[in-house]
């Protein structure tokens, strides 16, 4: 809220397309993505973008990290193919900016890979997370916190790819990591719990496959709330295992939950909430 008046008062009183405006719009819009809402995360980014390439120099440092959660903002709303090409942009000019390996060249590389994950080009993905976890282990250090986050992407490229002992293996590793770094209630630990869920449901464990499920949501529930898209995808994620292992009751109530939340936040027509739309009919 207090962003939300700075920015009104800096509309107000300085001239448009001035740097400060542009500033404000790229923490308000970094804001908003991280609380979930994409939707104008996307709008302040892009204008803020727009500012600051008019204001600094081409590649300056602002300009690629706004442009970066741009393209994050549009991965999270299904614009893949947009985000692919500005998180590519964006690593090569980081690359000539700062260097190969520095902390921001890692999370943009990782960036990538989640693109990548999300249309399914799991070996490819693969081998931008093995690059970025190269690149924070040199920059940051094995136990620091984006390493072990850049670590659980990779155990799930691995999974993917059809090496799930691997896979536990690197889960693992970024549960240390995180757990030490950030405590076992962090947001990016329900990531981590949930793709151990997937491995292990894969492997017939189903016991203990639903308690993850479960602690991911509630993990999610604590430290998000009930209405970030996160929360709706763990749900998801739950109501799906279910729905696998014919408890149709439970998974219908839950894939509801989740469809109303999901549709709230990335709108009716993203492909997660129709993918959620075809497991309601079915």
């Amino acid at each position: 809220e207090a962003g939300r008046e700075a920015l009104a008062i800096r509309t107000a009183h300085l001239p448009a397309g001035h740097q400060d405006i542009g500033l404000t719009l790229a923490m308000l819009g970094l804001v908003e993505l991280e609380l979930g809402n994409y939707v104008d995360a996307e709008g302040m980014l892009a204008e803020a973008v727009s500012i600051l390439e008019g204001v600094y120099e081409k590649g300056h440092p602002l300009i690629v990290q706004a442009a970066v959660n741009l393209a994050t903002s549009r991965k999270e709303l299904g614009r893949h193919a947009e985000a692919e090409v500005m998180y590519r942009k964006a690593i090569e000019q980081m690359r000539v900016r700062l260097g190969e390996d520095h902390p921001r060249m890692a999370a943009a590389v990782n960036d990538l890979g989640v693109s990548l994950t999300e249309q399914e080009r799991h070996a490819e993905a693969a081998e931008t997370y093995q690059r970025a976890v190269g690149i924070a282990e040199r920059s940051v250090g094995p136990d620091h916190p984006l390493t072990g986050i850049l670590v659980a992407n990779l155990a799930e490229a691995r999974f993917f790819t059809g090496d799930p002992e691997r896979a536990l293996q690197l889960y693992d590793e970024a549960e240390r990591v995180i757990a030490a770094a950030l405590g076992p209630g962090h947001p990016a630990m329900a990531g981590v719990v949930l793709g151990r869920a997937d491995v292990l449901s894969s492997q017939g464990d189903s016991e203990t496959a639903e308690r993850l499920y479960r602690r991911a949501v509630e993990i999610r529930r604590a430290a998000m709330g009930e209405e970030h898209p996160e929360f709706g995808r763990a749900l998801a994620r739950l109501g799906g295992f279910l729905a696998e292992r014919g408890r149709e009751d439970e998974a219908l109530e839950i894939i509801e939950q989740a469809r109303a939340i999901l549709a709230e936040t990335l709108g009716a027509d993203h492909d997660e909430v129709t993918a959620l739309d075809a497991a309601l009919s079915d």
